[in-house]
Formats: structure tokens, sequence, C-alpha cells
């Protein structure tokens, strides 16, 4: 299956004036920046709205769910136009975050199901790095495990982490999230936050 994600960072959010995950779906767009190569999908960075235009002359044409149907293929059974479809995930975090009042930096990650079709299932591995740039992980291990996340269609869930020491201010906590969606369609996405000093 070919295409491209476009990935808008929590950060970026507060820049579009609606959450762009219900705001372009549905609807036909253009997208203008670089295509960069991802582990699985390729992916483009959205930093703002004004990357994203929506094709109005699409967008005039409401698209139905038989208009799909008919555009993915005229012969296949119901069950084959399931099987077709793919979740469409969204991972939220905070890039920076800073110290609470426990010394520790703590954030929440957020997934979500946007299609409304089908889930999806994610586990997390990575790593700290210090200021020095040096990798921790679990003792024993190569990685840090953060466990597995269950999303289902249309739904969210979402995962808290905290990292404690004075050796990681300004380093950095590191996660891989890889699965796939319930029709077997691979997905990963990298999580890099900043422990800001």
């Amino acid at each position: 299956m070919g295409g491209f994600i476009v990935l808008i960072k929590s950060i970026n959010r507060e820049k579009f004036p609606q959450a762009p995950e219900e705001y372009y779906y549905g609807k036909n767009i253009s997208v203008t920046g670089l295509i960069v190569k991802g582990e699985i999908y390729p992916n483009m960075e959205a930093t703002g709205p004004e990357q994203i235009s929506i094709n109005e002359e699409a967008a005039e044409q409401p698209i139905e769910e038989e208009t799909i149907i008919e555009s993915v293929s005229t012969t296949n059974t119901e069950e084959e136009i399931i099987e077709d479809l793919i979740a469409i995930p969204v991972i939220e975090y905070n890039v920076e975050v800073s110290r609470n009042s426990e010394n520790k930096w703590l954030w929440r990650t957020l997934f979500r199901e946007t299609g409304g079709k089908i889930g999806y299932t994610l586990k997390g591995k990575g790593y700290k790095v210090d200021a020095d740039g040096n990798r921790w992980a679990t003792e024993g291990q190569l990685k840090i495990d953060r466990g597995q996340i269950e999303v289902l269609a249309g739904r969210e869930d979402f995962d808290d982490y905290w990292v404690i020491g004075e050796e990681f201010a300004g380093g950095y906590a590191i996660f891989t999230w890889a699965g796939e969606d319930d029709n077997g369609n691979a997905i990963e996405f990298e999580e890099k936050v900043h422990l800001l000093p």
C-alpha cells in the first residue's frame, strides 16, 4: 500500500483552528513539505495549517461510503472491503517536559484511532539519553519496555511515563512504538521527549 503519513506534533496543534484529525477527516487535501523516509511509512511533518489545503472542487462533492466502496472495487463483498481498511493512528505527546515538584520528568503519551473503522496495537521500547549522550536502559537489557497499548476503532488510550535522576537534565527519552492495525498493516511512531534542565 502506497502513501505517506502527515505528522502533526502536539507542540504545533495549537496553530490549527481545530483538531486536524477531525477537520481534515474525509476531505481531499494537498500537503506541501518534505517527505522523509520512515522505517515503515514515509512521512511529512506539517507545522502549521498553511501547509495543508483542501481541494475545493473535491470538497464540494461529499464523499459517501458507497462511493468509497465502489472506488475500491465493485466486485468486493463488504467483508473484503473491511479487510482493505487501515487504522488512522494519531500519537500526541509533549516534545519538551520540565521537572515536577517531585523532581520527575512526567508526561502522558496519548494514542488515538481517528478512522473509526478498525483499531491497532503497539508496543513501546526505547531508552533514555543523559546530558553526556550516554544511553540508559533497563538493567541487563538493551531497551526499556513501555508495554503494549491497544486502541479500539474511534477510541483512545494513553501511557504515562516518568524519568528521575539529575544526570538526565538536558537529555532525552526516545521510544519507538511499533505494531499493526487489526488488518495487519504495520504502524510505527518515534517519540522523542527533551528532558529540560
